[in-house]
């Protein structure tokens, strides 16, 4: 017994020693990094907490969402509309944007949530169509194509978090928000309720004959998820500056399902790792050669033939994975 309880003591201090290296290493990023690295390490983290929305959907769930994208700009059209527009001070801006796309996964739950795979898919479509067309064409409220610009600064106990002129300093509130979304995901998916999501994957129709409301838990579940995409849009638009049609279509939705499939949508780090490889597949290809979309296309091809559940999971059936699993304390 006295042996068991040694183990479990260890294996918690080596949990810790790994928790505070990426702590550390977080912390001291922006001290050795360069100023363009910076901007894409926040870039990087608001995105994966965009590509966590869709996730939770598709691996939880079994729901491919491409609406995360509409509550994504639908934030940061309500921040940009509020702030810029209406003059409205923080945190106002703020609460209703997530308040708006938590709104509208609300009223198109109602209808998506009762079909599932492909109809469930055209209908996140279809809404994204709507919401990219709104933005374009009404003119009087979005500014069209050209979009919102100038949103301003976010001012928090009384400091500005700038991107343009405190990069340091805003890279540490994105990162503050990232840890507390993928923490909070973390205990939402250990919860009853987030058992009982995962579950409707498997066997909705059991789930219900055993007394579970099935389309109550999926429908919380979308609206959780829209949440997150919703805090994704408001710290993009405030990263930006700006917020118009083009982020919040085609673009933005592919890169989101390239970055969940890449990293691996049943990985808890996936988003993270799909994110950050498409990125710097991006930023760094596209000066290269005007065919990086050929290039970053077929990298995405055969990394789908040689890992089809994504590099997480390709990584975790290694046994250097599990090896560095049991020496940080998690087996």
């Amino acid at each position: 017994m006295a042996s068991a309880n040694e183990q479990s003591l260890n294996h918690r201090i080596k949990r810790r020693v790994f928790y505070l290296v990426v702590v550390l290493l977080a912390v001291t990023l922006p001290f050795w990094i360069s100023r363009f690295g910076l901007a894409l390490s926040t870039q990087i983290m608001y995105l994966s907490i965009l590509v966590m929305s869709f996730t939770f959907m598709a691996s939880h769930g079994g729901l491919l969402s491409l609406a995360q994208v509409s509550f994504f700009g639908i934030a940061g059209y309500t921040l940009g509309i509020l702030s810029v527009k209406a003059g409205i001070p923080f945190p106002y801006p703020y609460l209703l944007g997530i308040l708006m796309a938590a709104f509208a996964a609300a009223i198109l739950g109602l209808i998506a949530i009762r079909v599932n795979a492909i109809p469930f898919l055209m209908m996140t479509l279809a809404f994204g169509e709507i919401t990219y067309g709104t933005a374009r064409h009404w003119s009087s409220l979005t500014n069209g194509d050209n979009g919102i610009n100038d949103i301003p600064d976010l001012i928090l106990f009384g400091l500005s978090f700038s991107a343009a002129k405190e990069p340091v300093r805003f890279y540490f509130l994105v990162l503050v928000v990232f840890v507390l979304c993928f923490w909070l995901l973390h205990k939402i998916n250990r919860s009853p309720f987030g058992l009982a999501h995962q579950a409707t994957k498997q066997s909705a129709t059991r789930l219900e004959a055993l007394g579970y409301p099935v389309f109550a838990i999926k429908y919380f579940a979308f609206i959780i998820s829209a949440v997150y995409a919703g805090v994704s849009g408001l710290l993009g638009s405030t990263f930006e500056g700006t917020i118009n049609p083009d982020s919040i279509w085609f673009g933005t939705i592919m890169f989101m399902l390239i970055a969940a499939i890449l990293g691996g949508v049943n990985s808890p780090v996936g988003p993270l790792v799909g994110v950050t490889i498409a990125i710097v597949l991006e930023r760094y290809i596209e000066p290269l050669t005007q065919h990086y979309r050929i290039v970053v296309g077929t990298i995405f091809l055969f990394s789908i033939l040689l890992a089809r559940q994504g590099i997480m999971g390709f990584i975790e059936k290694t046994g250097s994975y599990r090896r560095v699993r049991r020496l940080c304390g998690f087996d």
